[in-house]
């Protein structure tokens, strides 16, 4: 199956375009998506978007307009955008 992927601010930077059609298996998770975008972006790309140890995950993901989590399931066709996580006080 095949998802959209845009990407914004920092993130777009960082995979060097603002978004990107991927080819994934069926029934993959937003979290085999990030996994292998940090494959094709570099390790940069994976410690702005994944978590580490306890960390929760840095980046806000949609898919087709909602709050998606890692779990989440992705159909064909699907529009996902990745935002990074802005934190402060």
């Amino acid at each position: 199956m095949k998802v959209t992927v845009g990407y914004k601010g920092f993130l777009s930077s960082l995979a060097g375009c603002d978004g990107e059609q991927v080819e994934l298996p069926d029934g993959a998770t937003v979290g085999q998506l990030l996994e292998v975008l940090s494959v094709l972006h570099g390790d940069s790309f994976r410690q702005a978007v994944l978590p580490g140890g306890s960390r929760p995950l840095v980046a806000l993901v949609s898919v087709d307009g909602r709050p998606a989590g890692l779990t989440d399931s992705l159909a064909d066709g699907a529009c996902v955008l990745i935002v990074r996580a802005v934190g402060g006080g």
